[in-house]
C-alpha cells in the first residue's frame, strides 16, 4: 500500500508540473505563490519543476539544432521547409523567403523586415545553443565591428539578436547581388570595369582599416557586386580588431592559420604572431586583381595545404601577361582589354612578399588605381623619372601638337632629359642593389621560417637542409646589410640547437662558434642595435646549453650570468616588451639549475623566485598564453627541489607542500595546454614533479623511521 500511495503521489506531481510548465516557465514561477497553493509539494515541487524544464530546453535545443545545423544543403538549396518555418515562428519582426548562403560560419537567409517592409540578409549562427562560447563569441564581435562601418561599399547592419539560443543579426540585402567572380564572368567586362570595382573595394577595405578593423578574408566571394556594379564589401566573420585586447585576441582564434588560402598572405600563411596589419589586406587585394584579370592565381595552389603555404611564402609570383597568355591558350573566359606595365606594376606592388615593400595603405593602392584609370603615371613606377616623364607628355600629345611651345619645351628638355637619364642610371643601380639585398634577406628569411616548420614537425634532417640554405642565400653578398646578417646568425644559431638535441656535439659546436663570431663583430659595429645586444645574449644561452651537456657547470654559470646581463640591458631600454621578458625568465631558470648543481640552493631559490615573478607578470598580462603558467609552476617544482637539497624534515615537507601544489595547478590546465599543443612539455614536467614528490614522500618517512628507532633505544 505504501508503494501504491508512493507512486500515485508521483503521479500527480508529475500531472501538477506539466500543467505548471505548459503555462509558463519555471524560472517565472513565483516561490510564495507555489507554497501558498501547493504547501504539501515543497520543496519536492520547486526541484521537479527545475529538472523537468530542463528537460524540455534539452529538448528543443536538439530539436532546433538539428532543424538549422543538420540540413542537407544538396537536398535544398534554399533551405528546408522545417529550416524556414522554424525561423519565422521564432524571428519576430522578419519574414523569412529562402536560404542564399551558407559557410563554415553561418547561413544567411533572404527576408522582409515587417516594420520597414525593406528586404533584408539575416545571418545565423547555425550551431545555435551547441556553439562553443568561442564561436558565440566571435559571431557577435562581428556584429559589434560592422556595427561600426557605414560606407556606401559595405553592407549596413540593422540589428541583431539570440533566438532560442541561436545568434543572428540583419543587414543591408544587396540586389540582384553575385560574388565579384561570378560578376565578371557572367557580364560582358573589360579589365578596367574590374579594375573600377577593385578601386572601390579598396576604398571600402581603408575605411575599415580607418576604423581599425582588419578583414582578414578579402575574396572574391566577400564582395557582392549588384546590378549597377556597385560592389559591397560583405562577411568579417574573421576580421580583426586592430585595437583589441588580450582577451578579444583569444577570441579571434590566436595561433590558427586565418583566411582562405590562396589569397593569404606570406605571414598570414605561416601565422606570424603580430605581423599581421594593414598590409594583409592589401596582399589580399593584389591576388584578387590577379585572379580577375588572368584568371589564374600568382601561385600554383594545386598542391597540399603545407605545399601552397610554401609556394606563398617562397615562389615568385606569376608576370600577370604571361599568366593572361596561359589562360587565353586554355579558351578560358577572361575580361576584355590587355594588361600593360602600369597595372602589371601595381599587382607586383601589392604581392610583395616583403610587407614593407608594399602600399602603406588601401587608400594608397586605390589612388594608384585611379590615377592608372585616368592614364596618369602610377605610384608603383614613380621611382623612375624617365617613365614619369613619358607619361605626363603622353597625357598632353595633344597640347603638344598644337603649341610650339612645347616644341621648345622638348628641345629644351633633351639637356636635362640627358642629365635625368645619366641621374636615372645611378637610381636604378642604387635600387637595383637595394632590391638585390631586400630579396636575399626576404629569401633567407624565407628558408629560415620553412626550417623552423620542419624542426617542430620533428623532420630535423630537412630542418638542417632549409638553415643551410639559408646561410648559402646569405652568402651571396659581402655587404653587411642588418637583416641580412641577422639571417645568418639565426641559421647558424638555430643548427646549433638543433645538433645539440640531436647530440651531434661537434657540429653544434662549429656552427654555434659562427654564430658567436657574427654576434660579436655585429655589436662592436651596432653597439646601440637593441636586437644585436639581444642576440648576443642568445648566444651566451647557447653556451651554457653546451657547457650543460658537457656538465662544466662552473663555464654554464659563468655564460648564464652574462646572457642575464645582456638581456637586462636590453629590457632597460624596452621595458614593456614581453618576449624580453620571457627570455629573461628563462635565462634566470638557466642560472637556477646553474646554483643547485653547484650545491647552492639557497641562491638558486632566490633565481627561481625572481623568474617566477616574471612569468606571473606575464600569465596575469596575457592569461590566454598557458606557456606563461606553464613556466610559473617549473619555477615552484625547482623551488621543491632546492628545499630537498637542504635533507632536512622541515625541508621535506616544504617541498611536498609545493610540489602538491604544482600537482594540483597542472591538472587545471591540462586542457589549456593540449589545446596550445603543450601537451609534450606538460607531461615531462607533470611527471617530473610526481617522480620527486614520491622520492620527497619516501625520504620524510624514511627520517621518521630513524626517529622512532632512536627513541626505541
Amino acid at each position: 500500500m505504501a508503494s501504491d500511495s508512493s507512486s500515485s503521489s508521483a503521479g500527480a506531481l508529475n500531472q501538477i508540473v506539466e500543467g505548471l510548465l505548459n503555462k509558463q516557465r519555471f524560472e517565472e514561477w513565483d516561490d510564495d505563490w507555489l507554497l501558498e497553493h501547493y504547501p504539501n509539494l515543497m520543496p519536492d515541487l520547486k526541484e521537479q519543476l527545475r529538472t523537468a524544464q530542463a528537460i524540455r530546453d534539452a529538448a528543443q535545443r536538439a530539436k532546433l539544432t538539428h532543424s538549422i545545423s543538420d540540413c542537407d544543403d544538396s537536398d535544398h538549396p534554399y533551405g528546408s521547409e522545417e529550416e524556414i518555418d522554424y525561423l519565422n515562428q521564432e524571428l519576430e519582426g522578419y519574414h523569412i523567403h529562402e536560404r542564399i548562403g551558407r559557410g563554415g560560419q553561418a547561413a544567411v537567409y533572404q527576408g522582409i523586415q515587417e516594420s520597414t517592409g525593406r528586404t533584408v540578409a539575416v545571418k545565423v549562427l547555425p550551431e545555435g545553443p551547441l556553439a562553443s562560447p568561442a564561436q558565440r563569441a566571435r559571431f557577435q564581435r562581428e556584429i559589434s565591428l560592422i556595427s561600426r562601418l557605414r560606407h556606401p561599399n559595405i553592407v549596413d547592419i540593422f540589428e541583431g539578436g539570440v533566438v532560442k539560443g541561436h545568434h543572428w543579426y540583419s543587414m543591408q540585402f544587396v540586389e540582384g547581388a553575385t560574388s565579384l567572380e561570378d560578376y565578371a564572368l557572367m557580364n560582358d567586362t573589360s579589365i578596367k570595369m574590374l579594375v573600377k570595382i577593385v578601386e572601390q573595394v579598396a576604398r571600402a577595405i581603408g575605411f575599415a582599416h580607418e576604423q581599425g578593423i582588419l578583414h582578414r578574408d578579402v575574396k572574391p566571394s566577400n564582395v557582392l557586386v549588384n546590378l549597377d556594379g556597385v560592389p559591397h564589401v560583405v562577411d568579417f566573420g574573421l576580421a580583426k580588431d586592430m585595437r583589441e585586447t588580450a582577451e578579444s585576441m583569444q577570441v579571434s582564434m590566436r595561433g590558427q592559420v586565418l583566411g582562405t588560402l590562396p589569397y593569404l598572405s606570406p605571414e598570414q600563411a605561416f601565422d606570424i604572431r603580430g605581423d599581421l596589419d594593414v598590409r594583409t589586406d592589401i596582399y589580399a587585394m593584389g591576388v584578387l586583381l590577379f585572379r580577375l584579370t588572368t584568371g589564374r592565381f600568382p601561385y600554383r595552389v594545386d598542391g597540399s595545404n603545407f605545399e601552397v603555404r610554401r609556394a606563398i611564402l617562397l615562389d615568385d609570383p606569376m608576370r600577370p601577361q604571361k599568366a593572361r597568355a596561359q589562360s587565353e591558350a586554355e579558351n578560358a573566359c577572361l575580361p576584355s582589354g590587355t594588361i600593360d606595365g602600369d597595372l602589371e606594376q601595381i599587382m607586383h606592388k601589392c604581392l610583395q612578399k616583403d610587407k614593407e615593400r608594399r602600399y602603406s595603405t588601401a587608400i594608397a593602392l586605390a589612388d594608384d588605381l585611379r590615377r592608372y584609370l585616368k592614364g596618369e603615371a602610377v605610384e608603383a613606377k614613380a621611382d623612375d623619372p624617365i617613365y614619369v616623364l613619358k607619361k605626363k607628355l603622353r597625357r598632353y600629345r595633344t597640347q603638344v601638337m598644337v603649341s610650339s611651345a612645347f616644341v621648345l619645351l622638348l628641345a629644351a628638355s633633351l639637356v636635362s632629359t640627358t642629365l635625368l637619364w645619366r641621374k636615372a642610371v645611378e637610381s636604378r643601380e642604387r635600387a637595383e642593389h637595394i632590391s638585390f639585398l631586400a630579396q636575399v634577406g626576404l629569401d633567407s628569411g624565407g628558408y629560415l621560417k620553412l626550417g623552423s616548420v620542419y624542426r617542430d614537425e620533428g623532420r630535423n634532417d630537412q630542418a638542417l637542409a632549409m638553415f643551410e640554405k639559408a646561410i648559402e642565400i646569405t652568402r651571396l653578398t659581402d655587404d653587411p646589410d642588418l637583416i641580412i646578417m641577422k639571417n645568418r646568425f639565426d641559421a647558424f644559431h638555430r643548427m646549433a640547437w638543433l645538433s645539440y638535441m640531436l647530440g651531434n656535439l661537434e657540429q653544434g659546436d662549429v656552427h654555434r662558434e659562427a654564430a658567436r663570431e657574427i654576434v660579436e663583430r655585429m655589436n662592436k659595429q651596432n653597439p646601440q642595435d637593441l636586437q644585436w645586444i639581444r642576440f648576443l645574449a642568445l648566444s651566451h644561452e647557447l653556451s651554457y646549453s653546451q657547457a650543460r651537456i658537457r656538465e662544466d657547470w662552473g663555464q654554464a654559470l659563468d655564460h648564464c650570468l652574462d646572457a642575464k646581463s645582456a638581456f637586462q640591458r636590453v629590457i632597460d631600454k624596452d621595458p614593456n616588451n614581453t618576449s624580453l621578458k620571457k627570455d629573461l625568465a628563462r635565462c634566470l631558470r638557466s642560472l637556477g639549475n646553474c646554483r643547485l648543481e653547484l650545491n647552492q640552493p639557497s641562491e638558486a631559490e632566490d633565481c627561481y623566485l625572481e623568474s617566477k615573478a616574471i612569468s606571473q607578470q606575464l600569465a596575469k598580462l596575457d592569461p590566454t598564453v598557458v606557456e606563461h603558467k606553464l613556466d610559473t609552476i617549473r619555477c615552484e617544482y625547482k623551488i621543491a627541489r632546492c628545499h630537498i637539497r637542504e635533507k632536512r624534515r622541515a625541508e621535506y615537507e616544504h617541498a611536498i607542500s609545493i610540489l602538491t601544489k604544482c600537482h594540483k595547478a597542472l591538472e587545471k590546465i591540462r586542457p589549456e595546454a593540449k589545446t596550445a599543443g603543450l601537451l609534450g612539455d606538460f607531461d615531462i614536467l607533470q611527471t617530473n614533479v610526481s617522480k620527486f614528490l614520491l622520492y620527497s614522500r619516501d625520504k620524510l618517512s624514511e627520517l621518521e623511521d630513524e626517529v622512532d628507532k632512536t627513541a626505541q633505544t
